[in-house]
């Protein structure tokens, strides 16, 4: 079995956004560090940083831009009841006010064009100063605050997988502080995206390094067989955290990590891996993953054992996709017989069917019930002013989900037949294989099919962007928007290619990050 690849050791697979990223991140806090020292010699008090500490002259100027340029929009409204938009840079975000509306700030205009709702706490709560930096995580009081701020904004129930992992991780010892290290890097990241907030990114990627640190530390000291749930716990966090960083759903990044976890979960020599003991609860969403780095790599979903595939069928169907199209791209690569070559077309065809089956008849519970419904793109707001005026007429009927888990299954049952079919169309173009007349009747109405499940899917990513479906509906984009980007790509449309860099420009928590280092000062941005 191959070694560990991670990713701060790896830097030439990264893209060059992602370099320019950690680069400006790195330079930035090292000047403010600075900053904060001469401050402190002066005064002769330990500086601290609070929201005061934004009115600095240069980031005066910077959180202006940001705040003009990303979207979250300061309302508060005047005395004659009219809001009136306030960019101001002290204009800073503290936890009362997020639930109780003080200030004057409205929590839905405030957030609403990030698709996340604000954070909410207990109102017999208050948080000291939620602008943290690397070790003012110290009180457990406010890192389990924080943990529970993001299962809020993660996941539309609030209760979701990364929860189950914040309750059964407790940190005892060194090798768990990697642990802690990772988990408060996420939960950093998810504040600094809903702030536009630098000074949190940099916090957030500065506990990045120092987990990634401590994860090869702990790898090369107990081997990367002793696989602990602690340990795999902070790879989750990293794989969630290059995820929310990713700025297309190709990144590198996120499978690097990805490809670490199952390594470790499912190691031959891994007692959680191997035997009757079961995965930790929170992995059991991680089949996400594993369909979404199949489909594009378009390599078999091979390192998932198939008694660990305890999922509906909807989702063992998809499992298959990565490696039907994968022997499909052989067939088309190299110079297979005949027969092994209708074989294998065979079977694409065998599997497309079961998965239209499934869609006829999904969810299987409730047969026959409503899934979804068109409804005017007015009532998503801000997906709708996110777009150009040359785009805002592509789609004006968009889909409405009776769940958000309904969403997410016919969105994995698409985008797996949208990739299938635009394979097996592939296969059957190549005039060096010939096919029978039978093939022919089955590929005539591919070409139809592929056009509606892109008009599907580009239909479906407006709801994902609702504040109701939180940050998970903001990672839901990414994987359909690269394959109809791909789509329209082939085709050479324009127009849609526009309307797709409108939602990833102002949809992906990724590029928001990224808009972020490009606003920074010219003095600060290094040399590539």
């Amino acid at each position: 079995m191959p070694n560990f690849v991670f990713v701060d050791q790896n830097a030439s697979k990264d893209a060059a956004a992602r370099k320019r990223i950690r680069s400006h991140a790195m330079v930035d806090f090292r000047r403010r560090q600075r900053q904060e020292r001469k401050s402190s010699g002066k005064n002769e008090q330990p500086s601290r940083i609070t929201s005061n500490s934004r009115r600095e002259s240069s980031g005066d100027i910077g959180h202006q831009r940001i705040s003009r340029m990303t979207r979250f929009r300061i309302v508060r409204p005047s005395s004659a009841g009219v809001r009136s938009e306030d960019t101001s840079s002290d204009s800073v975000l503290d936890d009362e006010s997020l639930e109780t509306g003080s200030s004057g700030i409205d929590r839905h205009n405030l957030l609403s064009s990030t698709a996340i709702v604000p954070l909410s706490s207990r109102s017999e709560e208050r948080q000291e100063d939620l602008s943290l930096l690397p070790g003012s995580l110290t009180s457990s009081w406010n890192r389990v605050h924080m943990q529970n701020k993001f299962c809020d904004l993660f996941y539309p129930d609030g209760r979701n997988a990364i929860h189950d992992l914040f309750e059964s991780i407790r940190p005892v010892s060194w090798a768990e502080q990697l642990t802690v290290n990772a988990g408060d890097a996420l939960c950093t990241l998810q504040v600094a995206i809903i702030r536009s907030d630098r000074r949190m990114l940099q916090a957030s990627i500065k506990l990045q390094n120092m987990a990634l640190r401590r994860l090869r530390d702990t790898v090369n000291r107990t081997g990367r067989h002793q696989s602990t749930d602690s340990l795999i716990g902070a790879v989750y966090y990293l794989l969630k955290w290059e995820s929310l960083m990713a700025m297309s759903w190709s990144s590198p990044t996120w499978q690097y990590h990805y490809d670490a976890l199952l390594r470790l979960l499912y190691n031959e020599k891994s007692s959680i891996g191997s035997g009757a003991s079961e995965p930790p609860k929170f992995l059991r969403f991680t089949f996400c993953y594993a369909l979404s780095m199949g489909l594009v790599t378009r390599r078999p979903v091979h390192w998932i054992p198939m008694e660990r595939r305890k999922q509906p069928v909807l989702i063992s169907a998809a499992l298959e996709v990565p490696s039907c199209i994968a022997a499909l791209d052989a067939a088309l690569a190299s110079q297979m017989p005949a027969d092994r070559v209708q074989r294998t077309i065979t079977s694409g065809l065998a599997l497309r069917s079961k998965l239209l089956t499934l869609l006829s008849t999904y969810p299987p519970t409730f047969p026959g019930d409503t899934l979804y419904h068109l409804e005017d793109i007015s009532r998503f707001v801000d997906f709708d002013a996110a777009l150009s005026n040359n785009v805002q007429s592509l789609y004006q009927q968009v889909f409405s989900f009776s769940s958000f888990e309904t969403a997410i299954g016919l969105k994995t049952l698409w985008t797996s037949l949208l990739v299938l079919d635009q394979t097996l169309l592939n296969v059957h173009r190549q005039p060096k294989i010939d096919l029978d007349a039978i093939f022919t009747r089955d590929f005539l109405s591919l070409e139809t099919n592929i056009e509606d499940w892109v008009d599907k899917l580009c239909r479906t990513i407006p709801y994902f962007t609702l504040p109701s479906c939180k940050f998970s509906g903001a990672l839901c984009i990414m994987e359909p928007l690269h394959f109809v980007s791909e789509y329209f790509q082939s085709k050479g449309s324009r127009l849609h290619l526009e309307w797709c860099k409108c939602i990833r420009d102002y949809m992906v928590p990724g590029h928001r990050v990224a808009r972020l280092f490009e606003m920074s000062d010219s003095s600060d941005a290094p040399t590539l």
